[in-house]
Order: C-alpha cells, then structure tokens, then sequence
C-alpha cells in the first residue's frame, strides 16, 4: 500500500468516530513521523483510497472490514497486544483494549512498531532538542507497505516500570527534558511509572501528569 509518493501524502488516516486520547495519540505519532520522513503530512480522513485504519473492530467499524471482533481477539489477547494488517490498499494498527487497566497502549505500540520495524526509524534515544544524539528518522520520498501481517500477541512482561528519581527531594518536575523522557518511555513500552510523592504532585500542577497519562 502507498502511504507517501513523491512527497506527498496518498492516504488518510481513519480513527474510530468517538477516539480515546490514546487512539488520538496514536494517530498524531504516526502523522508527526511521517512529516518527518517524508515531508508529506497525512490528515485524518476517510476519503483517500489508500487508508491507515487506527483502532479495533469494535472502535473503527473500517477495521472491522478487514478483521472480525472474534478474530482480533484470538489473534490479539492482550494485555497490551496489537496487529500491523497492510492489505493492497489499507493499514490497521490496533491493539487490545479489553484488559483491566489496558487503555488502548497495544494501539500506541502499533504505532511505534510500525515506524521502527517497517519504516527503519530507532526511537531508542532522546536528548535535547538541537542536539543530534537521539532518535534516527530516515529521509525518503516514497513511503510504501507490502502485504503483511505482524502480531504482537500480548506483552512479555506485564508490568514495565520507570523508577524516576531526582537528587532533591521533590527533584526537577519543570525540567526541560521531561517531556522527552516520557515520550521515550512510550516509545520504548514503559507501561509504569514510580516517582516520589513530592514530583507527582508538582507534575499534577505543570501539566506533565497528563503529558504521562
């Protein structure tokens, strides 16, 4: 399926018609990486002919076109599972969201799997911005998917945790380098935090709660 040809975009984005914020989430990582490869911006629309589909059957009723509830479910148990399905013309990322506590992260990994296992990106670092020490995005023009299906089952490990530490008591809440850090965390399926009660109040009040949530 053509996603990116000759720098411009030849696919929409379809998310579910009520998203959660991680599906949201999940579909502006994926437009925000492909700008970044390509230069070409997806939008989040259902009238392209080549489409991503983000999101279960349940949720998206395009998923459920390529894939049944029953199958996902059987293919995808969770926790925290999620299917990559390229057909001729459409690509679903979604992930389990049946699990107590899940909140559709499998959808996120989709994402993150994708762009690192089909497209070459690593998100396996991060730094400051303007310093060329994190991520490696490649450059192209074309961006394009063969025929496939790759599935992450469940996680290995149910529980992924960051011990988040800072010198004082109360640390750095406001330090410039923690939205990366938390994007990292994502990106490289962190699915717990533990901090110290001092920070986590201070992140409630700046924002960075909802930027982990």
């Amino acid at each position: 399926m053509k996603i990116v040809e000759n720098g411009h975009s030849v696919c929409g984005i379809i998310i579910p018609k009520e998203p959660t914020p991680r599906e949201t989430f999940a579909a502006e990582e994926l437009i925000s990486y492909i700008k970044q490869i390509s230069g070409a911006e997806l939008r989040i629309s259902d009238e392209y002919e080549n489409s991503i589909i983000i999101g279960e059957p349940d949720r998206n009723e395009v998923a459920a076109s390529i894939i049944s509830q029953e199958e996902f479910e059987d293919s995808v148990p969770g926790p925290e599972g999620f299917i990559i399905k390229a057909t001729e013309n459409s690509l679903l990322l979604a992930g389990s969201s049946k699990n107590v506590g899940e909140f559709e992260r499998g959808t996120v990994y989709a994402v993150y799997e994708f762009l690192e296992r089909f497209l070459d990106c690593s998100l396996a670092a991060y730094c400051k911005k303007g310093v060329s020490a994190g991520e490696f995005v490649p450059k192209r023009s074309d961006i394009s998917i063969s025929t496939t299906t790759y599935i992450k089952n469940s996680s290995d490990v149910k529980y992924r945790t960051a011990i988040v530490q800072y010198g004082p008591w109360v640390g750095e809440p406001d330090h410039p380098l923690n939205d990366k850090f938390i994007s990292w965390l994502a990106k490289n399926r962190y699915n717990r935090i533990l901090t110290w009660s001092g920070v986590y109040e201070s992140a409630k009040k700046n924002g960075m709660l909802n930027e982990m949530e």
